[in-house]
């Protein structure tokens, strides 16, 4: 299998990992030429912006950090 069919192979919890099933969807449009590749890759980068967010976000929980944007440090 490519890392294509691997990714739309998975079960993935919206709620959870709303980001992963966001690239799942790109991956799906982009398959049936929905969207440009230009959009997919735009798609991509916000998604994965998301997921880097929802990480830093998990890591601060667990370090016992606030919550919220525009933390410094």
């Amino acid at each position: 299998m490519s890392g294509i069919d691997d990714l739309l192979a998975l079960d993935i919890d919206e709620a959870t990992r709303p980001w992963a099933f966001s690239l799942q969807d790109i991956v799906r449009d982009r398959a049936a030429r929905k969207i440009s590749d230009d959009e997919a890759l735009r798609l991509t980068v916000i998604a994965l912006s998301t997921a880097v967010m929802d990480l830093e976000e998990r890591l601060n929980k667990l370090e016992g950090k606030p919550e919220g944007l525009g933390q410094s440090g």
